[in-house]
């Protein structure tokens, strides 16, 4: 293998992901089906079912680029996003020089620890020292792609629900072709048509919800939520914190802890569509898009794009920034470095907040672990006080909204966060008194 690999941005086959926005004009779909019906495709969108994602880059080279764009997470130095490769997107898989199958050779597996953008080239740079060779082809399974693929869902129609379980393979890997968040995902058939969600079971399990919806919520929503594939009508009781976790206990989708006997709703910790939807935000108008995908003008050209640098901060994105500011000027924030450095100081706030309410949690469970074990209380209280921390615990990770980095997330919903925490911490309290 040569010391320096240089991968095209046309290669990059991570475009237009889950919080995608449309290629060109932005547009509402307001039908749960697929907004093109069968058979009824014009020339163009035939000829984009067989259209690879490369293909599509050289068409549309401004949205393509903006897309393989690394990101750095300021807080902890990691690699984040969609785009960049980490291993726990697509596992140790290497790209070969076609860039038809995802960071995999013949006959060895890597792990990318890093990559760097040219973006005079338009290319990643792989050098050799960042890849590790593994024995293990990947953590990940097939399921994973379930909200990465496009093709996933006509894959699990052929296999059935085992395929959740089962590991990458070759086969499994060309049948995406290669191509995770590609733009059919965003866009159906066409990436010219306005973005939305296009995935079976989203639409199909957020029930009556779907259209309280706007298409930039739902086309993010697709994998930013709390609701998984098996959810059928999820939104049921609301988007709010005790509406999700009694949706998810009719539905089973519950986790308990023999220790305790505390059961706790499941897969409560990316509420993204659930957070910016019940915030004062999203009663403006503002959705996922309108910050992280937001117009912007190409200066070489002066043409006017969508940015797909969706994984990116909107902090560190002008054409974000001047969005923001068309309301935040009224509150007396004048300048995008202001803007930063308000959001920022609430970030650190929330995370010191945040880790302390983690601990306060961590505790509670412990005292209700060592009642367990001691049998210090009646059985009535004890159920008393498992319920409500299950109530608790629910609203600590939808505050959190970021599982890796507290904090980060404030802005979707700063109101609603902190009425959470204080929320969490008036149950936690009254734990502490059925406990004694």
């Amino acid at each position: 293998m040569n010391r320096q690999k240089l991968i095209s941005g046309a290669v990059v086959v991570f475009v237009c992901c889950a919080l995608g926005i449309g290629i060109g004009l932005l547009g509402c779909s307001a039908s749960k089906e697929t907004p093109q019906a069968e058979g009824s495709e014009t020339p163009a969108e035939q000829t984009a079912t067989v259209k690879t994602m490369n293909q599509w880059g050289k068409e549309y080279p401004l949205q393509w680029n903006s897309y393989a764009q690394i990101k750095v997470n300021p807080y902890d130095g990691d690699k984040e996003g969609h785009f960049c490769l980490r291993t726990k997107e697509l596992g140790p898989i290497k790209k070969d020089s076609r860039g038809y199958k995802p960071f995999r050779t013949e006959d060895e597996n890597y792990v990318i620890d890093f990559l760097t953008y040219d973006d005079e080239a338009g290319q990643w740079i792989v050098d050799d020292s960042v890849m590790n060779v593994v024995t293990e082809a990947t953590a990940y399974t097939k399921g994973c792609f379930s909200c990465r693929s496009s093709k996933f869902q006509e894959i699990e129609a052929r296999e059935g629900a085992d395929i959740y379980k089962q590991p990458l393979d070759n086969e499994f890997i060309a049948e995406i072709n290669g191509q995770a968040w590609d733009c059919a995902l965003c866009h159906g058939d066409n990436p010219e048509n306005p973005a939305d969600s296009y995935l079976k079971y989203f639409n199909e399990g957020t029930g009556t919800a779907f259209d309280e919806m706007d298409p930039g919520l739902r086309v993010c929503g697709q994998c930013h939520t709390t609701m998984n594939h098996f959810s059928e009508d999820h939104f049921r009781y609301g988007f709010e914190v005790d509406g999700l976790v009694d949706s998810k206990f009719e539905q089973g989708q519950t986790s308990f802890d023999k220790e305790t006997g505390i059961t706790t709703a499941s897969g409560i910790y990316l509420p993204d569509l659930e957070m910016v939807q019940t915030s004062k935000m999203r009663e403006m108008g503002v959705t996922c898009v309108s910050c992280h995908m937001p117009k912007t003008t190409d200066k070489e050209s002066g043409a006017e794009y969508t940015m797909h640098n969706a994984s990116g901060s909107p902090l560190e994105n002008k054409a974000a920034m001047e969005y923001c500011l068309t309301c935040h000027k009224a509150r007396g924030i004048n300048s995008a470095d202001e803007m930063v450095k308000m959001v920022r100081e609430q970030q650190e706030k929330a995370a010191t907040v945040l880790t302390a309410l983690k601990e306060r949690c961590a505790d509670t469970k412990a005292k209700i672990k060592a009642a367990v074990e001691g049998a210090t209380i009646d059985m009535a209280k004890l159920d008393a006080a498992r319920e409500k921390y299950t109530r608790a615990y629910a609203r600590y990770q939808v505050a959190l909204g970021d599982p890796n980095t507290a904090g980060l997330k404030i802005a979707h919903n700063p109101a609603m966060t902190w009425q959470y925490v204080d929320e969490a911490n008036v149950i936690l309290t009254e734990i502490d008194a059925l406990l004694g």
